[in-house]
């Protein structure tokens, strides 16, 4: 498996033994980030640098979000 950074085999095993449950839990915490950022960005509309960066933040996560749900789709 070519990854990106080093896991340990441990963890590697258990994503893999139920890999479609994986990645319903990693789509469902890239939605949860980008619409946690979108609040933020929301609840501090004084503080315009905070507000930008939570902006970018959500549409990066969202785009992660995406590109899970595509990995889903194609699994079924």
């Amino acid at each position: 498996m070519n990854l990106k950074c080093d896991s340990s085999e441990t963890w590697l095993k258990v994503v893999l033994a139920d890999f479609d449950a994986f990645l319903l839990d990693h789509a469902a915490n890239e939605k949860k980030a980008s619409g946690v950022a979108l609040n933020l960005a929301a609840h501090y509309p004084n503080k315009p640098d905070l507000v930008t960066a939570m902006i970018d933040l959500a549409i990066e996560e969202l785009s992660h979000y995406r590109d899970v749900f595509k990995l889903i789709r194609d699994r079924i």
